[in-house]
């Protein structure tokens, strides 16, 4: 939720409904930041994985068998063979089993992601604002953060033009919006799990967690 403070209500009925629009709106807009950067973020971990067993196998050159190919099983499936010693002292080979290795995107990559997305808003922003680059990337920052500090705000460049060339701006900027916070929402679930899978290995290592 962005404010930047060049509307705001004036009369008391209006703070009101600002109110109570925000008690409704704000957990809605949680809501939906929540699930589709949980979807999204599965969709990516799906085509990530996909990659990553396109490039095994380039470099391998061998069949693999995988299971649970779609998005909610995101998982490279390995056989592995493990050996018994019975009681006469023979080495018994036991059938192959399904150990699970689960794929984590790297923070790297989330950051570059969103690093990337700011950076293209700002070369749009810039040409539709006539912004320099520097400040249309500082306000695509601003305002996906959600601090919008209301120093830059879109439209104010086209407004003597037409008006709607400022609907325009205004759709735009809300589009690019919505979407650059579900693309972060994304990025942290990913970023999340790549910390947690890390801090497993670790503990591992330790033995301080199975």
């Amino acid at each position: 939720m962005v404010s930047y403070g060049n509307y705001a209500p004036r009369t008391p009925w209006g703070k009101v409904m600002t109110i109570l629009y925000g008690i409704i709106g704000m957990p809605l807009f949680l809501l939906y930041l929540s699930n589709i950067g949980d979807i999204l973020a599965r969709g990516f971990k799906w085509t990530f994985s996909r990659c990553c067993q396109c490039k095994v196998f380039l470099k391998e050159n061998k069949e693999r068998m995988y299971k649970n190919r779609g998005i909610l099983g995101v998982h490279i499936w390995t056989f592995i063979k493990r050996r018994r010693i019975d009681e006469n002292g023979e080495v018994i080979e036991e059938p192959a089993q399904e150990e699970e290795e689960q794929i984590t995107v790297p923070i790297s990559l989330c950051l570059t992601l969103m690093v990337g997305y700011i950076w293209g808003g700002g070369l749009l922003f810039a040409e539709w604002e006539n912004w320099s680059v520097l400040d249309a990337s500082y306000f695509c920052f601003i305002s996906l953060s959600t601090i919008g500090f209301g120093d830059l705000v879109p439209g104010d460049a086209v407004a003597a033009q037409s008006l709607d060339e400022v609907q325009y701006s205004f759709v735009f900027c809300s589009l690019y919006l919505l979407l650059g916070m579900a693309l972060i929402a994304m990025c942290f679930n990913l970023m999340q799990e790549e910390v947690i899978a890390k801090v497993r290995v670790c503990g591992r290592r330790l033995g301080c967690a199975r």
